[in-house]
């Protein structure tokens, strides 16, 4: 399964958003918010866009979205998963975090 979606997950992407009325669809990457070679800048106007093309305004100018896309932030960091319910019932059936 995860060869056969490696091979045609672009191809059938392409194919399903071609047929979408322009309007209706943006196409973002996670790396376009939050790859390691995006300044916060660019990060920040993405961010706005999609906020324009949902028709919100988006505070990017604010300390919570700079907080949150700032490269150096670690907010999802190994201390973040602590947090979450049945922690350990996650761990012992699928592994620890810091083994990927």
């Amino acid at each position: 399964m995860i060869d056969w979606y490696q091979r045609n997950a672009l191809e059938w992407k392409d194919r399903i958003i071609s047929r979408i009325v322009a309007p209706s669809v943006r196409v973002v990457f996670f790396e376009d918010l939050f790859g390691a070679d995006v300044s916060l800048e660019v990060r920040l106007g993405h961010v706005a866009e999609i906020g324009a093309w949902l028709g919100v305004r988006i505070p990017t100018e604010d300390g919570t979205a700079r907080a949150i896309l700032n490269p150096r932030s670690r907010i999802n960091g190994p201390n973040s998963y602590r947090h979450i319910p049945n922690l350990e019932e996650i761990v012992s059936r699928f592994g620890d975090i810091e083994d990927y």
